[in-house]
């Protein structure tokens, strides 16, 4: 019997390259953790905006960006599939996550609303994060019990929290500020952010009647249930002329922390960075 050569140094196994470990955020365990992300219907129209719930910490870590694949990653390989000729309904064929996919990876539940957007009353950012505090305010959450994280749709972030707090303060739902994350690129790196981006594409497509001839599963995404109807009488009602003016001064501004804490003499700004 022949023995076994020995091996050379350069015959060991390559290593297997080290996993990254994700960003834990620094927050309690045992509460209900709400992702949120948005897509517009039409250039200058509607927008949807969906919170997907969870109670599993886990969803909440940050990944390396790029990690998971947004709604558009997915059509792109669903595009690229279809151009080959394949079959749409073989079980090998990429595809969106039904309901059932998504509550079997840790969600619990799921808000969407269309939100109505008007340039001649509210700017994109003010609609945006008042569909949030809509959204929020409509669903029985404990404000000392839920985490928010939201895919940051702008990039002066800041500014986001800001004006989503006070929207949230407004309607009496007084969340810790610590509990509210807006998170760049959370919806390619954060799994709960990124359920609520593939959530708002797909009531997009199913809103828009779009690409059901090879996509029939959007036929039967159930969404009605979870729709909130969008109540801007609220933020008419509950927000002070002087809050009012605040937020219209730094959501014009646009250009960070220092510049509009100028235009507001209580300096509370500040304690909410």
């Amino acid at each position: 019997m022949l023995s076994n050569p020995k091996k050379s140094k350069s015959s060991k196994k390559p290593k297997k390259p080290k996993k990254i470990k994700p960003f834990v955020f620094n927050i309690p365990k045992n509460l209900t953790y709400i992702g949120v992300d948005e897509v517009g219907i039409s250039p200058g129209g509607s927008l949807i905006l969906v919170a997907a719930e969870t109670r599993r910490k886990t969803l909440t870590y940050s990944y390396e960006w790029g990690a998971l694949n947004k709604a558009k990653d997915v059509l792109e390989s669903i595009d690229h599939y279809l151009s080959e000729g394949k079959d749409p309904n073989h079980p090998s064929a990429p595809r969106f996550f039904t309901l059932d996919d998504f509550l079997k990876r840790g969600m619990t539940n799921f808000h969407w609303t269309e939100v109505p957007y008007n340039n001649d009353e509210m700017n994109r950012q003010e609609v945006e994060h008042f569909g949030i505090a809509n959204i929020l305010t409509s669903n029985g959450y404990d404000p000392q019990k839920t985490v928010l994280m939201v895919d940051a749709f702008h990039t002066n972030l800041s500014v986001s929290k800001y004006v989503i707090l006070r929207y949230l303060k407004s309607l009496n739902f007084n969340i810790n500020q610590k509990h509210i994350f807006m998170c760049s690129g959370g919806d390619r790196s954060v799994p709960i952010v990124n359920f609520a981006d593939l959530l708002a594409f797909q009531i997009k497509l199913h809103y828009e009647n779009k690409y059901q001839e090879f996509l029939p599963s959007l036929n039967d995404f159930p969404i009605e249930f979870a729709k909130v109807e969008y109540d801007k009488h609220k933020i008419d009602v509950n927000l002070d002329e002087d809050d009012r003016k605040t937020l219209k001064k730094i959501l014009f501004l646009k250009q960070g922390v220092k510049k509009y804490e100028k235009y507001c003499e209580d300096g509370d700004i500040k304690r909410y960075q």
